[in-house]
């Protein structure tokens, strides 16, 4: 991934070193330094597994109520690059966030 395929990032996410600095994301590689990040907004929570392709959304009727982080400061426990299927790949962090960081909100 060079500079030319380099996506923009959420302003509501901000990626933070091992000391809690925001940590200037430049190429893929610098993704390894992050240790933590830090949501100005809430933020939608999903289950993927890195290691399959993402599915599309077609077919999905309602959109009810789905699982959101609080904005805060979480630990990233893992890095990921779930492949798209259109090509491409996205970053996926791996968090855990305490039930009590946890609301509901509609997409």
């Amino acid at each position: 991934m060079d500079a030319a395929g380099w996506a923009p990032q959420f302003q509501t996410v901000r990626l933070l070193d091992s000391v809690g600095r925001i940590l200037p994301v430049r190429n893929k590689s610098d993704l390894t330094q992050v240790r933590a990040v830090e949501l100005t907004e809430a933020a939608l929570l999903s289950v993927c597994d890195g290691n399959k392709a993402l599915t599309r959304g077609d077919g999905v009727a309602s959109k009810g109520p789905v699982p959101a982080a609080k904005p805060g400061r979480f630990n990233v426990a893992g890095l990921g690059f779930p492949k798209l299927q259109t090509g491409g790949e996205l970053v996926e962090l791996d968090i855990s966030v305490p039930a009590d960081q946890v609301v509901m909100m509609t997409r």
